[in-house]
C-alpha cells in the first residue's frame, strides 16, 4: 500500500513523501515493515529512503543530497553501456526504444 503524506519538519525540500507498506504475503514483508521514499518533484528521483525492518527494531536512512541538474542526464560515452565480461556467454537481446513524441512529454 502506498500513502502520500503531507510534508513534515525535517523532510527534504520540494519532495513528495510516500509511505510504502508491503502487502500481506508479499516477499518484502520478511525484510521490511515500511519504506519511506522522499521523491524530488523536480527530478522525480528519491532524495531520501527510510527503511524500517520487519520487526520494527532497525531503521536505515539513505540520503542522496547530490542529486541535481549537474549530475543527471549527463553526456555519457557509449562505452558506459558496454556489458561487463561476466556476462560473456549469456544471450543478449537489444531492443531500440522509439523516440518519445513531443505530445507525450
Amino acid at each position: 500500500d502506498v500513502t502520500l503524506v503531507p510534508p513534515q519538519v525535517g523532510d527534504p525540500a520540494n519532495c513528495d513523501h510516500l509511505i510504502c507498506r508491503p502487502k500481506d504475503g508479499a516477499s518484502l514483508t520478511k525484510e521490511y515493515r515500511r519504506l519511506d521514499y522522499y521523491v524530488s518533484r523536480e527530478f522525480h528521483l528519491p532524495l531520501r529512503i527510510v527503511a524500517e525492518n520487519s520487526d520494527g527494531y532497525q531503521v536505515s536512512v539513505a540520503d542522496f543530497p547530490g542529486i541535481g541538474k549537474e549530475n543527471i542526464n549527463i553526456e555519457l560515452p557509449d562505452s558506459a553501456f558496454d556489458l561487463p565480461h561476466e556476462t560473456d556467454g549469456f544471450h543478449v537481446i537489444e531492443e531500440p526504444l522509439e523516440p518519445e513524441s513531443k505530445d507525450n512529454g
